[in-house]
Parts: C-alpha cells; sequence; structure tokens
C-alpha cells in the first residue's frame, strides 16, 4: 500500500467491515422475505436486534468518516469504536443464541405433547 494510490493500510479493516455489514444486511433482505420456517423470536427480541443491526452500521459509518482524520486521530478512535463494536456484536450473538434455545424448546415441547406425529414423521 503506497502513499501515491492513497489506500493506506490502516484503512483495509474499514473497508471489509463495511464490506461484511453490507453484505449481512443484503443476506437478511433476502431472507425476512421469505416464509420463516422456524418460530419466530418474540417481537422484543427482534426490536431489539434490528435496533443493534442499526448500531453497527452507524459504527461502520462513522469509522468510514475517519478516514479523512487522519491516521493518528483514527487510530485513537478506531479503538474506542473496535470496542463498541465489540459489545454490540456479542448482544447480537447473545439474542441469536436465546432465538436458537428458544426454538429447540419450541419444538421439543411439540414433540412431547404429540408423540405419535413425531414417530410417523421419524419412520417415513
Amino acid at each position: 500500500m503506497s502513499e501515491e494510490t492513497g489506500l493506506q493500510a490502516w484503512l483495509v479493516p474499514i473497508f471489509v467491515t463495511a464490506a461484511i455489514i453490507l453484505v449481512e444486511v443484503a443476506i437478511w433482505l433476502v431472507t425476512s422475505r421469505r416464509k420463516p420456517s422456524r418460530p419466530a423470536a418474540t417481537l422484543s427480541d427482534r426490536r431489539a436486534q434490528t435496533v443493534a443491526l442499526g448500531l453497527l452500521v452507524l459504527l461502520a459509518l462513522a469509522v468510514a468518516g475517519m478516514a479523512s482524520l487522519g491516521p493518528n486521530l483514527a487510530d485513537q478512535l478506531a479503538s474506542v469504536i473496535a470496542a463498541l463494536l465489540g459489545g454490540v456484536s456479542a448482544f447480537l450473538t447473545y439474542l441469536s443464541y436465546k432465538a436458537s434455545q428458544d426454538a429447540k424448546a419450541a419444538a421439543t415441547n411439540a414433540k412431547a405433547k404429540n408423540p405419535e406425529n413425531s414417530t410417523k414423521i421419524n419412520d417415513q
């Protein structure tokens, strides 16, 4: 990475983070239009996930805006924003784990309530 091209090494993680967020948003848009194959999470969980995703996008835009500040100030701000991104990512991971555990519990309860249907399905 040279000074002539304008692309410096410290900009690479910013662009990678922005690309990952764009891909995730595109996947979310495609999958949200399909009929859900599993029970949907509670409304409050969905809202929390949407707010957290929006926060991630805003933080990524803030990081991209740091490119004009120069490497020294951008390095200091990047460490703070990285900590915030880590916290939001951990929260989203927890919500996804909770939703998958709730779906497993619902499937187990449905199987326990109606055991004859589950054996018919397994036999086929």
